[in-house]
C-alpha cells in the first residue's frame, strides 16, 4: 500500500517545481504570462552556461603539495611549548620537477628568528614532493616552478 503522504509530496513537488520550469522549455508557453500565478514571470531570459575552464595542470599535483606543507605545519606548531605570537612568515623556493627544493628563503616576515627557523623547517621536513606529472612539465618547460608560501601564527 501506497503512502498517501509521500503521495501528497510528491505530487505538491511536481506542481510546484517541476510544472513551472517545464513550461519554459515547452513552445508557447514561455512568453504566456498567464500561466504562472501572479504574473512573476515578465520576460523568460536564456541562461548561458559557460565552457568547463581548461583542466589546470596544476591543481591536483597543489593540492597534494600544500596538503604536505599543512600537516607538517600543524605538527610543528603543535609541538611549540608556548603559543607563538600572531605574525607571519613568507618563505619563497624553488620547486624543482623531481619534487625537491632549492634556494629556500624567508622573504618577508614579521616574527622573530626563531619561527622563520621554524617555517624553513617546515618545508623542508615536507619534501622532497612528487615528481611532477607529464601535463606539468609540459605546462612548466624550464624545470622548477618559484614558490611562495605563507605561515600564519594566530
Amino acid at each position: 500500500m501506497k503512502n498517501p503522504r509521500v503521495h501528497f509530496c510528491f505530487r505538491l513537488f511536481l506542481i510546484v517545481a517541476v510544472l513551472p520550469l517545464l513550461a519554459l522549455f515547452l513552445p508557447g508557453c514561455a512568453n504566456d504570462e498567464s500561466f504562472f500565478a501572479g504574473n512573476y514571470v515578465q520576460q523568460v531570459q536564456p541562461v548561458v552556461i559557460p565552457a568547463a575552464p581548461a583542466p589546470n595542470p596544476f591543481a591536483q599535483y597543489d593540492n597534494v603539495f600544500i596538503c604536505a606543507i599543512s600537516n607538517q605545519w600543524f605538527k610543528a606548531v603543535q609541538a611549540l611549548p608556548t603559543p607563538p605570537p600572531p605574525g607571519t612568515v613568507v618563505v619563497g623556493f624553488q620547486l624543482n620537477l623531481d619534487g625537491s627544493i632549492n634556494d629556500l628563503q624567508v622573504v618577508e616576515s614579521a616574527m622573530d628568528e626563531k619561527y622563520n627557523s621554524l617555517c624553513m623547517k617546515v618545508v623542508t621536513d615536507a619534501s622532497p614532493f612528487a615528481s611532477w606529472p607529464d601535463e606539468m612539465r609540459q605546462a612548466c618547460t624550464n624545470g622548477y616552478r618559484d614558490i611562495r608560501y605563507r605561515f600564519d601564527f594566530k
